[in-house]
């Protein structure tokens, strides 16, 4: 387990993480597919869970809470592999193509893309980006649910 946070010690840690979250999902994603899925899924969960951590603020004022470490430490990594596996390059999206994972864009074979050269995609991690980004938003959703409350000043 992380160390016992103030109410404010956390506040801040949040907010940073979920600003680091956005900038780091937003810097990541050079498509508008991304961009739309982040805008209109992503961010109104974190403002979801803003709202959540004022209620508990105002609620348990003067109380400490501490994050689960293995919850923590699974967000993140939901987080790193719904960026890898987001979209990196939508050429011919318009058209009814898919769009390259940013795996296939920074590992794979995608150069200079046009109607005549095209390489397969990688079809299984394209299609895993919608998954972990759900998986994400909800081991996100637990890991606040789930935060140890303390009243005792530890």
């Amino acid at each position: 387990m992380l160390p016992w946070l103030s109410l404010r010690q956390f506040w801040f840690a949040f907010v940073g993480y979920l600003l680091f979250s956005t900038i780091l999902f937003m810097g990541s994603s050079f498509t508008m597919l991304a961009w739309i899925v982040y805008l209109f899924l992503l961010l109104p969960v974190y403002g979801g869970l803003l709202i959540v951590l004022l209620t508990l603020t105002h609620r348990y004022r003067g109380w400490r809470l501490r994050v689960r470490s293995p919850l923590a430490i699974i967000t993140g990594m939901t987080q790193i592999l719904a960026i890898i596996t987001s979209p990196g390059n939508c050429y011919g999206f318009k058209q009814g193509n898919q769009c390259y994972s940013l795996a296939q864009v920074w590992w794979g074979n995608v150069g200079e893309i046009s109607f005549q050269n095209q390489p397969p995609h990688w079809t299984a991690i394209e299609q895993a980006f919608y998954p972990l980004l759900a998986i994400h938003v909800a081991m996100l959703l637990l890991t606040t649910v789930t935060l140890r409350r303390s009243s005792a000043s530890v």
